[in-house]
């Protein structure tokens, strides 16, 4: 397979993985079999997902490997989104709460509540004390100092912690603190 014409297509970050997998598979090596993924320069010059499934089988001219090659770049399409879906829901404000930062913490008036992904239990927040619209939150000391001593101009992050929140469901919490302008 190494000499054959598919080995000149296989893209240059992959063609030592290609050649190790396929040389170990002919000298014998592990039980036979191989599956590996790898990217394709077509003709046309667009690169493709791979995945090749073969085995090493005896002819009468020698070792001879049978295999199956499945295109998978849609696969790994879906997968990469997947990943970035992810990355960008880890970085994501779970809640965003704008207060009206008092001396007193619990206090503080919440001016708006973002809640994309569902916290709950704060569509009645805006209006009310901190301290009584998010009580869960309101008891964790460490998230009370670093509110009642942020600086005009600093970013505070705290966290995480675990929380159980109104319904029941333990989530992890970070929280950054900020200084809203004017």
């Amino acid at each position: 397979i190494l000499e054959h014409a598919l080995s000149p297509h296989v893209h240059p970050d992959d063609i030592a993985m290609f050649k190790d997998t396929y040389d170990e598979l002919v000298a014998g090596a592990g039980n036979g079999t191989t599956e590996l993924e790898y990217r394709y320069i077509r003709p046309d010059g667009a690169v493709t997902w791979i995945r090749d499934s073969a085995s090493l089988t005896h002819g009468t001219a020698g070792p001879v490997v049978r295999g199956v090659t499945l295109d998978v770049s849609e696969t790994r399409s879906r997968e990469l989104d997947l990943r970035r879906h992810q990355q960008i829901v880890e970085r994501m404000a779970a809640l965003t709460i704008v207060v009206d930062h008092d001396h007193d913490t619990l206090a503080s008036r919440v001016l708006q509540v973002v809640d994309p992904i569902g916290w709950g239990g704060t569509h009645d927040a805006t209006g009310t004390s901190f301290g009584r619209a998010f009580p869960q939150l309101a008891a964790h000391e460490g998230l009370l100092d670093e509110m009642a001593h942020l600086q005009a101009g600093a970013v505070s992050k705290i966290g995480p912690w675990a929380l159980v929140d109104g319904s029941g469901i333990q989530r992890t919490v970070e929280v950054e603190m900020f200084p809203l302008p004017g």
